[in-house]
Order: C-alpha cells, then sequence, then structure tokens
C-alpha cells in the first residue's frame, strides 16, 4: 500500500531473566519472568508495493525506522508463544484473509493488513448490515423547529476521539496519524472547556477552584493520602494485587467510597456504561491501577510501564515525520473530523478498499458458522449466502466475545461465551435557541445519585454544539447527546424503553438538570445501540487466559481477534489494535498470531524512560 517504508523489526528478546538481572541491577521476584528488548533499531527496509490508491499517488516516501531504545520488560504470567517477538523475515506466500465485521476496527484491519501483508493477498470481509462504519454513523438531518431550518448534522455514536496527546501507556493515537496521512483525511483538535459531574443534584464542575467548595472534597483528601502512601512505595518488581472490581480496588487503596461514587464511577458511566461493582479494576483502570504499584515516585525520571504492544506502535511510528507533525501539535483532550464528522474516517477507508482487485466487501452478508478443517488448517466461513462453505487461511473476527463464540460453538470458546456486553440508549436532540446550557464538553452522573434524582438511568449528557463543528450550512442552536441505559438496563426488572419513550425521558431530565423546559421546541431522535459495550468483569484476564488456549485447541493459528472483547475499548484503541495485529501477521515469526496479545493476556509491559515517551522528543 503506497510507496512508503515496511516497518521493520520492533522489538527481539535478546535476553532472559539472569541478563536481564545483571544489567538492569535489580533482583527480579520469583513471579516475574523478565528480559530485556533491545529493539526499534535501524535495519534495512524493504519498500511496500504500491497497491492502494490513497498511497499510491501519495507524496509520502518511505520513512525511516525507530532509533534504538532499551526497555526492561516484567510479565506476571507465562507469556503465550509467538506473541511476544516482532518482525524477523516478511511472510513469504500471499494468503487467503477473512474479517468478521465491517465496523471501524475491521475496515482498518483490512487496510492494513492490505498495507502490510505481500501483493496477492486475498482479503475478503464480511458484514452483516448494508452499511459499513458499524457504530460510527453521521447523519445529516433536516430540521425546522421555531421558525428555523436547516441541515444538522448528528453524531449517532462515538462523536470524538482521546488525543492521548499526554499518555505514556497509550500510542493509539499514532495509527490515527498514519491513517489521516495516507487518507488525507482533515483533522480538528477542539479546545478544552469545562467538565462537570451532576452530584448530588446539580452540576458540579470539575476545576480545582470549583471542586474545593463541594461538601464531598474534604472527604477526598485522607483517601489521596493512602493513594500516596502506596505510591511511594512502587517499584518495577512490586506484587501487584490480583484481580478485583473497581469498588473493592478502590475501598481497599483508600478504606473510603467516596472516590467511587464521585469522580470514579461517573467517569467509568461515560466510557463503559458499567458497574464498578463488577467491572475489572486491572482491565478497566489499566494505567492507574499498574502506575500506582509499579512507576516509582510522582514524576519518574528513571522508567515508566509501558504495555508491549505500545511499545509496537510507538516503534513503528516514531520516526515518521508525518505522524510526527500531527502528533507534535498542540492540542486538548479531544479529536474530532471538524465538519466532515466522525463517519469521514470509516468512509475513506471503505472507498480505498472498494479500489483494489484483491478486497472483497460482502455487505448485507451475515457470517452464520465457522468450523475449522484440519487436514487443511483453515478455517471455513459460512453465509446466508448461497455459494457454501469459504475457506481462509487466517480468519480475523472483529465481531464481540459472545458473537464469536456463537459462530464456533459455545463447546468451543466457552471462554468468549462468558464475556457480556452492554446497550445504551442514545438521544440526539437540537434545540434553535443557543447556549441553553452551561460552556463545556458535558456532564456525567455518577451511581451514587439516587434513583429519585436519576429515573431514568442516565450516564451523562455531551454539549456536542460546544465541542463539535456544525456541518455545512448547519442552523446555530443547541445540540445535546444524551447517554441512558448501560449496566442499569441489565438489572432485573429493568425494562429499556423505546426510542419514543427514551425522548420524552431525554427531555424530562433536562428540565430537571437544566432548566430546559420539555415542551420546549425541538428536533430530537433516539436509537438503541444494543451491546454496544464490552463489559471487562472480574476475571476478565483469566477468560482472555483460557481462550487463548481455546482458540489454538479448536481452530489451529487460522483464527484471531481484534476489538474491545478482547482489548482496551474505543475508537483509538480499536486503531491500535488493528495495525498491531496486522503487523504481526506480515511476519513469518509471528503469521500465527491470534490477536491475544501478550500485554491483554499475561500484562507484560515494558520499562521506559519517560523522556522516549514524550511525544515532544518524536524523531530523536
Amino acid at each position: 500500500m503506497g510507496n512508503r517504508r515496511a516497518q521493520d523489526a520492533a522489538a527481539s528478546l535478546l535476553w532472559r531473566a539472569s541478563a536481564a538481572s545483571r544489567c538492569c541491577g535489580c533482583s527480579l521476584s520469583s513471579r516475574s519472568s523478565s528480559v530485556l528488548v533491545h529493539g526499534l533499531r535501524n535495519s534495512s527496509l524493504n519498500r511496500c508495493v504500491s497497491r492502494l490508491s490513497p498511497l499510491a499517488s501519495s507524496p509520502r516516501g518511505a520513512r525511516p525506522y525507530s532509533s534504538s531504545l532499551q526497555a526492561f520488560i516484567r510479565s506476571d504470567k507465562a507469556a503465550p508463544p509467538g506473541e511476544m517477538i516482532f518482525g524477523g523475515d516478511k511472510l513469504s506466500f500471499a494468503p487467503d484473509i477473512a474479517i468478521l465485521g465491517g465496523g471501524l476496527t475491521g475496515l482498518v484491519t483490512a487496510y492494513y493488513v492490505a498495507k502490510h501483508l505481500p501483493e496477492g493477498t486475498n482479503i475478503t470481509i464480511y458484514e452483516s448490515s448494508d452499511r459499513l462504519g458499524g457504530w460510527i454513523k453521521t447523519d445529516r438531518v433536516p430540521v425546522d423547529v421555531g421558525g428555523k431550518s436547516g441541515v444538522v448534522q448528528f453524531e449517532r455514536g462515538p462523536r470524538s476521539l482521546s488525543s492521548l496527546h499526554n499518555s505514556t501507556w497509550r500510542f493509539d493515537d499514532l495509527v490515527l496519524y498514519d491513517l489521516v496521512s495516507d487518507l488525507g483525511l482533515p483533522i480538528a483538535f477542539p479546545k478544552d472547556k469545562p467538565r462537570y459531574i451532576y452530584y448530588p443534584d446539580r452540576l458540579v464542575g470539575l476545576g480545582f477552584l470549583e471542586l474545593i467548595q463541594q461538601p464531598f472534597f474534604l472527604k477526598l483528601i485522607l483517601p489521596t493520602l493512602r493513594l500516596l502512601r502506596i505510591k511511594s512505595s512502587a517499584s518495577i518488581t512490586a506484587q501487584v494485587p490480583d484481580d478485583m472490581s473497581i469498588q473493592d480496588w478502590l475501598y481497599m487503596t483508600t478504606r473510603n467510597d467516596v472516590f467511587a461514587d464521585t469522580l470514579v464511577s461517573a467517569m467509568v458511566h461515560g466510557i463503559y456504561g458499567g458497574d464498578l461493582s463488577s467491572l475489572s479494576a486491572r482491565s478497566v483502570l489499566e494505567s492507574v491501577f499498574y502506575k500506582l504499584y509499579l512507576q516509582p515516585g510522582l514524576f519518574s525520571t528513571l522508567a515508566v510501564p509501558l504495555p508491549i504492544k505500545q511499545l509496537h506502535i510507538r516503534a513503528n511510528f516514531w520516526d515518521d515525520p508525518h505522524v510526527k507533525r500531527l502528533a507534535q501539535v498542540q492540542k486538548g483532550s479531544l479529536i474530532t473530523f471538524g465538519s466532515h464528522g466522525m463517519q469521514s474516517l470509516p468512509l475513506a477507508l471503505e472507498d480505498a478498499l472498494r479500489s483494489q482487485p484483491n478486497i472483497r466487501i460482502k455487505a448485507g452478508t451475515p457470517v452464520t458458522e465457522l468450523a475449522y478443517d484440519r487436514s487443511s488448517k483453515r478455517t471455513q466461513v459460512t453465509t446466508t449466502a448461497q455459494d457454501g462453505p469459504q475457506s481462509y487461511d487466517k480468519v480475523i473476527c472483529t465481531l464481540s466475545a459472545p458473537q464469536l463464540a456463537r459462530l464456533a460453538g459455545h463447546d468451543k470458546l466457552s471462554s468468549f461465551a462468558k464475556m457480556q456486553s452492554t446497550s445504551i440508549m442514545t438521544v440526539n436532540i437540537w434545540y434553535p435557541q443557543e447556549n441553553m446550557k452551561p460552556a463545556g464538553f458535558g456532564y456525567l452522573i455518577p451511581r451514587s445519585v439516587s434513583p429519585e434524582l436519576n429515573p431514568e438511568h442516565a450516564l451523562g449528557v455531551f454539549f456536542d454544539s460546544d465541542v463539535l463543528e456544525p456541518g455545512p450550512g448547519e442552523p446555530a442552536g443547541t445540540k445535546l447527546f444524551v447517554l441512558m441505559g448501560g449496566h442499569y438496563y441489565d438489572r432485573p426488572g429493568v425494562e429499556p424503553p423505546t426510542e419514543a419513550q427514551a425522548i420524552d425521558q431525554a427531555k424530562a431530565m433536562l428540565e430537571r438538570h437544566l432548566g430546559i423546559p420539555r415542551d420546549t421546541p425541538c428536533f430530537a431522535m433516539a436509537k438503541m445501540a444494543r451491546d454496544c459495550i464490552p463489559q471487562h468483569k472480574v476475571g476478565h484476564e483469566e477468560l482472555l487466559l483460557s481462550a487463548h488456549g481455546e482458540m489454538e485447541e479448536h481452530f489451529g493459528s487460522s483464527l484471531a481477534v481484534v476489538g474491545g472483547s478482547y482489548d482496551k475499548i474505543g475508537v483509538m484503541a480499536s486503531l491500535g489494535s488493528a495495525q498491531v495485529l496486522a503487523y504481526l501477521l506480515s511476519h513469518s515469526a509471528t503469521w500465527n498470531s491470534i490477536g491475544l496479545s501478550s500485554s491483554a493476556v499475561d500484562r507484560q509491559l515494558a520499562f521506559v524512560p519517560p523522556a522516549a515517551l514524550n511525544r515532544k522528543n518524536m524523531g530523536s
């Protein structure tokens, strides 16, 4: 794809624990298996063959690979074979590959598979619906309310991406910058604006000056000191607690429920739509959880932890001048696609993929069964079409874990069958009047708000008219996005509302919270996003480890997975997971990878100098 560089070795494992101990000058606990990684080094590069039209005419040339970096590695469990090493010889044959799911994850996976794998690789994308893009959908709707008319642009699903601009834990944003540079897509960086929570019966700003005026602030001081005490003993060889719920972990570390009942539960509602009492602290809080125990000091200058997958992403793009330019743009916490809307990304990917003769997109073709042929070591895909089972060297599933279990058979992938997702009711509302709410990003609603004050089971409200650029010619007004349901809908006896009922509930809630009378003329539409957010509950990592064995037993290495059920959830995370899997499959040593990366399964972490993870130092 294009005339860009073929990215080479990301991390070669050279020494085992004994050598690591000598070189790092530290002793290792018996639980930690450790190695040194001397990877990310310059090597001879093979040019990619031009295959995707957006890149064939692109001015982006072959770019140098990342410079040398040393990292100390620790692992809590035995690493799955073949998942830890990056790079080596390129794949020597052109495989037949099927990708299940035409959402953003499936499209990005197909894009990077086409980019990295040998010319002649055949790729088939199966999508059950008639459109691609999955949950990402930008609608432009004619409105005529209160004497004001025009076309208003609504985001029906994800509306922005986290910029990760200050993160030393994740580098998925570099994949986004690579994609938009390839595809010629504009992106925007909205300025940060105030954020709020609704607690206990009013909006509370999350700025420091606002928080110190709240009665619950004093109750946060002692828990914070307890966290700092734990932090003071952090070390890269520290023992990390076993998995437990976020609620139990917060109480264990702070001896207080205030964090859980206010700030943390609000955050979890906004991201997961989930319940603190069941979600996994290790999987959901992730960077906060591991850095508390493993990163020495508040502002460590020695070493900070980084998942191995993210080390690979950093390696692939650190010296890319186009990625560097976007990564170093001054920005706030969000990224959007400006007036083009979120759907511009999957649409651009779809256009690029459809232009290639080796890529087939079968929309409106639900997959009904997966079966493994042990004699050929290939997986057969059966669909509703009348063309019989099709056989592939590798099937990449971007569907949820329960969906995959149904296709493969619950008896074969029982661990995936145990995983769950939750549903979200979304309501888009547009008022012709402007500034009908305080300026800001919006507000989230913690679980501690009483049922009497939250009978709608609301999770939060986003102020889209403050954050998202209006569509072309869009009339001015106030645009809101209401989230309801999630784990509340999963409770026994709770019946989710119809779309018409959800609109009425949203109006009633906005009247209480923002003082907007429920009979105010507006345009509104609702949609139930069923099973849209995977729930990483306590024991999620153990399920992934069991699933790794089940996949190898029943499908050899011909089935791989990528997506929120198997790794971090969210749009940005799906970009990184897809790129890493495609890169692994493009090399002979890691062709057998099945997508359950070492960082997801056994929490393999690299420890690197913080300066090496600062985006301001990219290219150096």
